[in-house]
Protein backbone atom coordinates (compact mmCIF):
# COMPACT_ATOMS: atom_id res chain seq x y z
CA UNK A 1 0.00 0.00 0.00
CA UNK A 2 1.67 3.51 -1.19
CA UNK A 3 0.52 6.43 0.30
CA UNK A 4 1.75 9.45 -0.34
CA UNK A 5 5.59 8.24 -1.83
CA UNK A 6 5.83 5.81 1.43
CA UNK A 7 4.94 2.00 1.49
CA UNK A 8 2.94 1.09 4.02
CA UNK A 9 3.58 -2.93 4.13
CA UNK A 10 1.86 -5.26 6.07
CA UNK A 11 4.89 -6.89 6.54
CA UNK A 12 7.51 -4.79 7.67
CA UNK A 13 4.56 -3.77 10.66
CA UNK A 14 4.25 -8.10 11.28
CA UNK A 15 8.32 -8.06 11.86
CA UNK A 16 8.56 -5.01 13.98
CA UNK A 17 6.15 -5.85 16.48
CA UNK A 18 7.79 -8.98 16.76
CA UNK A 19 4.88 -11.49 15.06
CA UNK A 20 7.45 -12.88 12.49
CA UNK A 21 11.02 -12.77 11.93
CA UNK A 22 11.92 -11.61 8.92
CA UNK A 23 13.43 -15.28 7.60
CA UNK A 24 9.98 -15.70 8.42
CA UNK A 25 7.95 -12.92 6.32
CA UNK A 26 10.54 -13.96 3.55
CA UNK A 27 9.03 -17.52 3.11
CA UNK A 28 5.32 -16.01 2.66
CA UNK A 29 6.50 -13.31 0.48
CA UNK A 30 8.08 -16.48 -2.14
CA UNK A 31 4.85 -18.47 -1.30
CA UNK A 32 3.43 -15.61 -2.73
CA UNK A 33 5.51 -14.32 -5.66
CA UNK A 34 5.46 -18.25 -7.08
CA UNK A 35 1.70 -18.38 -6.93
CA UNK A 36 1.29 -15.21 -8.74
CA UNK A 37 4.22 -16.20 -11.08
CA UNK A 38 1.86 -19.50 -12.24
CA UNK A 39 -0.91 -17.30 -12.63
CA UNK A 40 -3.32 -18.13 -9.42
CA UNK A 41 -4.66 -15.85 -8.05
CA UNK A 42 -3.08 -13.11 -5.38
CA UNK A 43 -3.22 -14.11 -2.38
CA UNK A 44 -2.75 -11.24 1.24
CA UNK A 45 0.47 -11.97 2.33
CA UNK A 46 -1.10 -12.29 6.21
CA UNK A 47 -3.46 -14.80 5.01
CA UNK A 48 -0.66 -17.25 3.92
CA UNK A 49 1.29 -16.28 7.24
CA UNK A 50 -1.77 -17.33 9.23
CA UNK A 51 -1.78 -20.82 6.94
CA UNK A 52 1.75 -21.45 7.30
CA UNK A 53 1.12 -20.70 11.29
CA UNK A 54 3.81 -18.39 12.15
CA UNK A 55 0.62 -15.52 12.97
CA UNK A 56 -2.90 -15.59 14.25
CA UNK A 57 -5.70 -13.81 12.94
CA UNK A 58 -5.92 -11.77 15.97
CA UNK A 59 -2.33 -10.24 15.19
CA UNK A 60 -3.21 -10.25 11.65
CA UNK A 61 -5.94 -7.79 12.43
CA UNK A 62 -3.28 -5.90 14.75
CA UNK A 63 -1.16 -4.81 11.90
CA UNK A 64 -4.29 -4.15 9.79
CA UNK A 65 -5.33 -1.00 12.30
CA UNK A 66 -1.72 -0.63 12.64
CA UNK A 67 -1.93 0.24 8.50
CA UNK A 68 -4.40 2.34 8.63
CA UNK A 69 -3.57 4.26 11.52
CA UNK A 70 -0.50 5.58 9.70
CA UNK A 71 -2.64 5.84 6.35
CA UNK A 72 -4.62 8.04 8.80
CA UNK A 73 -2.15 9.78 9.89
CA UNK A 74 -0.07 10.80 6.83
CA UNK A 75 -3.44 11.92 5.10
CA UNK A 76 -3.48 14.46 8.01
CA UNK A 77 -0.02 15.88 7.39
Amino acid sequence: MVIRGREIRFGTIAVEKGFVTPGQLGQAVSIQMNKALLGEKPRLIGEILVEMGFMNPLQVNEVLEAQRKEIDRDSES
